[in-house]
């Protein structure tokens, strides 16, 4: 039972979907400030769904048709380089777009906070199963309390649930034998200060 809770909990929660969830729980707020027409937030949303989630997954089904990696789950660390490679390349390109659309600075700061967990993620991975899981949803937490801290907004329910989150994939992950405690606590870290990071770039 606790095992397909653990599962559910990493798939839900994926890394892939962090992104797009951080633009949906940030328009509301966006376009209060901006007034952004419909067609452009939909424009935002769909360059990060297409350079976080569609290209890292088409890429992944790439590598796995290919045999370079034998498992669409990649549960080897020696097997995550490559997917991670094209996901860095994926986000930075999505990074990008964002910047030439003039995305809000929270976006583009999020998604190039993101592209800078990965890329130190991949380096890290070289040589150590770090948790990407807690990575992106560490940068996310980041990213939502400085939008908060930033735009003065009481944004303390929906922080306060992804640290709670954060704390249930960091089990899920742990319960599944997918890493260890001390890999799930440095993927977070990485992620918040990779998005800090970001903001003072």
């Amino acid at each position: 039972m606790n095992q397909k809770f653990a599962h559910t909990v990493s798939f839900a929660l994926h890394p892939i979907l962090m992104p797009l969830y951080g633009i949906l729980l940030m328009l509301g707020t966006l376009n209060s400030i901006y007034a952004q027409p419909l067609l452009y937030n939909v424009i935002m949303v769909s360059i990060i769904a297409m350079f976080t989630i569609i290209i890292p997954a088409f890429g992944v089904v790439l590598l796995r048709k290919a045999d370079i990696v034998t498992s669409y789950f990649i549960e080897k660390r020696t097997e995550r380089t490559y997917p991670l490679l094209v996901t860095v390349v994926s986000l930075l390109i999505g990074f990008l777009f964002l910047r030439y659309i003039k995305a809000p600075h929270m976006v583009s700061n999020f998604m190039l906070g993101t592209t800078i967990a990965a890329g130190l993620a991949t380096v890290i991975t070289l040589f150590w199963k770090i948790s990407i899981h807690l990575a992106a949803i560490g940068g996310l937490t980041a990213a939502i309390c400085l939008l908060s801290i930033m735009y003065r907004i009481n944004y303390s329910i929906p922080v306060s649930m992804l640290v709670l989150m954060s704390g249930l994939v960091g089990w899920a992950r742990v319960e599944l034998n997918a890493h260890t405690i001390g890999q799930v606590g440095a993927g977070w870290t990485l992620g918040v200060v990779s998005v800090i990071l970001a903001f003072l770039i």
